[in-house]
């Protein structure tokens, strides 16, 4: 999951990401100075390699809620990055469906004005239905900054090679302005499910270091 702005702010998703391209976006926000931490989907932890993300990023992985009084393991966002968004992930967080702690961030950061971009993923089937363009509209009037993907053909072995993880920076920089000498807190959610990309699981899931704004959340 990704940045947040100041002021108001069913299967067929085959393999996504080798070890190499799901490195380049944290190691890209890395070298921005941005820092991150992640938060998946409850399937979503099957396709991670934990222990290297976790090293990367510094931050343990969430994806349940806190008990009351736990400390927060993650500092409040700048920024909010979502990728991939699979089509389950995009319908559930626009009719505001919370029955996971990263679609329920993900709702709560729109009366947040957390600043968000979301890596559509999913193939031309699923993108043919009309409820997921319903979807997309609701999320660009909610203010969420929608990256460019062509859905992949059903069954054609998915679209890795034409998803830009890099592009949640690229969509997130111009909402997280000069902050000094403060590194910027980027919120990583990865938001998959079993229909998700990411089918091989040899090596780590990444998402970019990057900023948040702060968010809060009650029992998050």
């Amino acid at each position: 999951m990704g940045t947040g702005r100041n002021g108001r702010g069913p299967r067929g998703n085959e393999g996504l990401a080798t070890p190499c391209t799901r490195a380049k976006p944290i190691t890209a926000a890395q070298e921005r100075d941005w820092n991150a931490g992640t938060i998946a989907t409850p399937q979503g932890l099957g396709f991670i390699d934990a222990q290297a993300v976790e090293a990367q990023t510094g931050y343990p992985i969430r994806s349940a809620w806190r008990s009351p009084g736990d400390p927060r393991p993650l500092p409040p966002p700048d920024a909010i990055a979502v990728a991939p968004a699979t089509f389950n992930t995009i319908n559930k967080w626009a009719a505001g469906i919370s029955d996971t702690l990263a679609v329920g961030i993900l709702c709560e950061a729109y009366g947040l004005g957390i600043p968000t971009a979301a890596l559509p993923y999913l193939n031309a089937a699923q993108a043919a239905h009309p409820a997921y363009r319903q979807s997309l509209e609701r999320l660009r009037g909610m203010g969420v900054l929608i990256a460019d993907y062509e859905p992949h053909q059903p069954k054609a072995g998915g679209g890795r090679d034409t998803f830009r993880w890099e592009q949640a920076l690229e969509l997130l920089s111009p909402w997280c302005g000069d902050r000094g000498n403060e590194a910027p807190d980027l919120c990583c959610a990865a938001a998959q499910d079993r229909e998700g990309p990411d089918r091989d699981r040899s090596g780590p899931f990444d998402c970019p270091r990057g900023r948040k704004r702060r968010i809060r959340d009650s029992n998050s």
